[in-house]
């Protein structure tokens, strides 16, 4: 056991010996296997006269679980990123799109040479922006192509 381990384990062993049950998970580092997860639960054991009689303690491996779970959070940080793009980095271009489109329609669609290239400046700048969203979703939907796994 963790020497760091052993108060939270006494602390939670007596609650259970006072008959609630408790729980606590955390992780241990061993340098070959790498880092492991686990969770620990404290339940009250009792005979069939209800009285305590001891403590069941289960410690079981998590890590897959928390790996999962750390990808979720990984992809729901990478929606808000592209949420706010979406909401910000988009209006601009977009925007300018449709005020020069707006010019364009009142010069009875024959447009100065100006306003093709501020057009052309406002759909790279959204074509960058794309392409900037697209590549957040790849990094976080397959990280191994981003690390070259």
């Amino acid at each position: 056991m963790e020497p760091a381990f052993v108060a939270t384990f006494i602390r939670l062993y007596n609650q259970a010996l006072e008959g609630q049950r408790a729980f606590v998970e955390g992780s241990t580092d061993y340098e070959e296997l790498g880092l492991i997860w686990w969770e620990a639960t404290f339940e009250t054991a009792r005979n069939d006269q209800n009285d305590i009689i001891g403590v069941s303690y289960l410690i079981r491996n998590v890590t897959e679980r928390k790996i999962k779970e750390q990808k979720i959070i990984a992809q729901n940080a990478s929606l808000l990123k592209i949420a706010h793009i979406q909401a910000h980095e988009f209006r601009a271009p977009l925007t300018s799109i449709m005020g020069l489109m707006g010019l364009i329609k009142e010069h009875d669609y024959n447009a100065p040479k100006e306003y093709l290239q501020l057009l052309e400046q406002a759909v790279e700048s959204l074509d960058v922006t794309i392409r900037h969203i697209v590549g957040n979703i790849d990094d976080t939907v397959n990280p191994q192509l981003v690390s070259g796994s």
